[in-house]
């Protein structure tokens, strides 16, 4: 469980690399960042982008997806 500001998080293969960003086994990163005056979670992989989400759970979930679509 990776324990977040306000919630916490069941990610299999995430660690929180500081208070702002957590990194996966493979490359992909979640950081936080403000946007247009509004926190938000940014998934990356290298300068790809793939979206902005309200919380890194939803980043996580992206992530899942994306995985899952180029397995």
């Amino acid at each position: 469980m990776i324990r977040n500001k306000t919630q916490d998080t069941d990610a299999d293969d995430w660690q929180r690399a500081g208070p702002y960003e957590f990194v996966h086994v493979t490359g992909w990163t979640i950081t936080n960042r403000i946007v247009n005056g509004k926190s938000v979670w940014a998934l990356q992989l290298g300068r790809r982008t793939e979206g902005n989400f309200s919380s890194p759970q939803g980043a996580m979930a992206r992530h899942s997806a994306l995985v899952q679509d180029s397995g």
